[in-house]
């Protein structure tokens, strides 16, 4: 293989990593392998496709694929030509079932980021996007030898990503994160998780999607010679069938969230088995019922891991044992300061303020944004920067640093300040839920709790558990028990959405039973009381009613759409009922799929 490819700090860490392991398994997508000599020549092939196509040191690479073997290639051949690659798909922007991604906001991030090329499996249009495109697919990616010989100058520490988050102004923002940032990242991972291991080159899993920077901590196991297994995207939000995935694959290390692990652990994680062993844990909270839960499982290691998009995916690690949940304490090469970084050596425990990181993952900035980075980004009087994370830490007797909260999660009620992550906590105590969201409405507080499936629900209970650890003004005016809590893209609670379809339930449902379908009544009846167990209560359906308008959402559909199929027996063609979420389109299919069956 070349030895042209390794000009920057990254591209020449994976080029020894192909050169230490050659036949070992690099990348693993359903029954297709790759070792790393074999995705070295992928690389290489692909990143002279993109000098051809005028890509240069610096440069943006927009990443028009999903989790896949040809956009893990696309990300090493950006890094090896010194360039930042930018999810901008809408599967990994918006993964899962809902893949639609508003056109107005895709157009307003490639202005904003002016990708140089944009690589594509695909030989579709890209919505947006007018400029030159670089299409691969793994059997086209074989070059002759003679042509492997592409050179780059050295340069010191190139961006290795820009990704976008969510903007205060409505407008999204892209943070730009350095080579140097990422090589950071595998080695306060290695140093603090992987060395540990007696296996360090693991089976790891490609869980979060590209666009969700926790993908980073993962795709960085390939400078070590780990497997990089592509979990698929119909199992990423089905716990059993996911479950079912990670000991089949024989998975040794998870990346998940929150939200993923309980879906795992309500599937049977914490029974007797090998697979995963190791769990990394981000992106949200811990709440107290998932951190016992996971410590109580002692044929696996989970380690809850802190950080944010600005500070290169983690910040801070701490094994989950014990009864306290932590975010641990600093991974090496980082700092930590609550409230005022020029007093970071001061912090005391028991103080609570803003956390502010600094240190070797603090990103350069955003990109196209000087006045928002000089907000968020600020430089002390020795000349280290510290980035402003907007959560509530504070610093136990022990030395380890918890989160309470978001500082833009604060609300008035009735003129008293409230911390809705507080109310949410308190109902996380309570040993029948399973996960609250607490959001405001009108000046009012509701929670959707989610109950554990062995319990009934009762308001009156949780009333009065709340008013035994807050004031009055802190119980919200209404508590509704949901299926499932709907999650963002990243698997984080969506908060949005809680409050739309709280606002929206003002407003009369059709009243229109659905009846007149062109199918029969038997399966008219079977999909309405599908439909209703997996909706809010009172919803009343009629033929053209849309599945996710009417407050359902990926993870409800899936497990409607499962049960259906037990009781059927017959299988579901779930992406196109997914697709297409009417009821009336559910008759139809379901009617026609029984009548073949009952045929054969």
């Amino acid at each position: 293989m070349s030895q042209h490819l390794n000009s920057t700090p990254l591209g020449r860490a994976f080029m020894e990593a192909a050169t230490r392991y050659p036949e070992a398994t690099a990348i693993e997508v359903g029954n297709r392998s790759w070792t790393y000599e074999e995705v070295a020549g992928r690389v290489e092939a692909t990143h002279l496709l993109l000098r051809e196509a005028g890509v240069a040191l610096g440069d943006r690479i927009g990443i028009w694929m999903d989790r896949s073997s040809e956009a893990i290639v696309g990300v090493l051949a950006a890094w090896s030509l010194g360039s930042a690659y930018v999810p901008l798909s809408p599967e990994t922007l918006n993964p899962g079932l809902q893949t639609h991604f508003p056109l107005s906001r895709l157009a307003r991030m490639f202005d904003d980021i002016a990708p140089r090329v944009v690589l594509t499996d695909t030989d579709a249009a890209i919505p947006g996007w007018d400029g030159p495109v670089v299409q691969i697919a793994s059997q086209s990616l074989v070059q002759p030898a003679t042509r492997r010989h592409a050179h780059i100058s050295e340069i010191g520490n190139p961006p290795a990503y820009h990704i976008y988050t969510s903007g205060t102004t409505g407008a999204p923002k892209a943070v730009t994160i350095s080579q140097e940032s990422v090589l950071w990242l595998r080695g306060a991972l290695n140093s603090s998780i992987y060395d540990h291991e007696q296996r360090p080159a693991l089976r790891r899993t490609l869980n979060a999607p590209l666009g969700f920077d926790p993908s980073v901590q993962q795709l960085v196991g390939l400078l070590d010679g780990a497997t990089l297994v592509v979990v698929p995207a119909r199992v990423r939000t089905h716990g059993r069938e996911l479950l079912n995935f990670l000991r089949s694959s024989r998975i040794e290390v998870l990346d998940t969230t929150p939200a993923q692990l309980r879906l795992l652990v309500d599937a049977g994680l914490g029974e007797v088995g090998d697979y995963p062993r190791l769990i990394l844990c981000g992106g949200a909270n811990l709440d107290r019922r998932l951190w016992m839960d996971l410590a109580d499982m002692p044929t696996r290691k989970t380690y809850n891991l802190y950080g944010v998009t600005e500070a290169t995916v983690d910040s801070t690690c701490a094994l989950v044992s014990g009864s306290e949940p932590t975010i641990g304490v600093p991974l090496p090469g980082v700092s930590l300061s609550i409230g005022d970084p020029e007093s970071a050596a001061t912090d005391q425990a028991g103080q609570s303020d803003t956390l502010w990181i600094s240190g070797d993952s603090v990103a350069v900035g955003y990109w196209n944004r000087p006045h928002l980075t000089a907000q968020r980004f600020n430089t002390d009087a020795s000349g280290r920067t510290w980035y402003d994370t907007g959560d509530i830490a504070s610093l136990t007797a022990d030395g380890r640093y918890q989160i309470h909260g978001r500082s833009d999660r604060q609300v008035k009620i009735r003129s008293h300040r409230v911390e809705l992550d507080e109310v949410e906590n308190v109902l996380n105590l309570h040993h029948t839920i399973s996960s609250a969201a607490v959001i405001a409405v009108s000046g009012n507080l509701v929670a959707n709790v989610v109950s554990e499936k062995s319990s009934t629900l009762d308001i009156v209970e949780l009333r009065r558990h709340l008013r035994s650890h807050v004031p009055d003004y802190m119980v919200p005016q209404e508590i509704k028990s949901v299926e499932s809590l709907p999650l963002t893209p990243n698997g984080k609670i969506d908060y949005g959405r809680l409050t739309a379809d709280t606002e929206a339930e003002s407003t009369p449902s059709p009243t229109t039973a659905p009846t007149g379908d062109s199918g029969s009544a038997s399966t008219i009846s079977l999909l309405r009381d599908a439909w209703a167990e997996a909706l809010p209560e009172d919803m009343v359906l009629h033929p053209d009613s849309d599945f996710f308008e009417s407050g359902g959402d990926s993870l409800s559909i899936i497990a409607m759409l499962t049960t259906l199929e037990d009781v059927t027996g017959t299988e579901l063609p779930l992406a196109d009922l997914v697709e297409r979420p009417i009821f009336g389109d559910h008759v139809r299919v379901l009617d026609e799929l029984l009548q073949s069956t009952t045929e054969r």
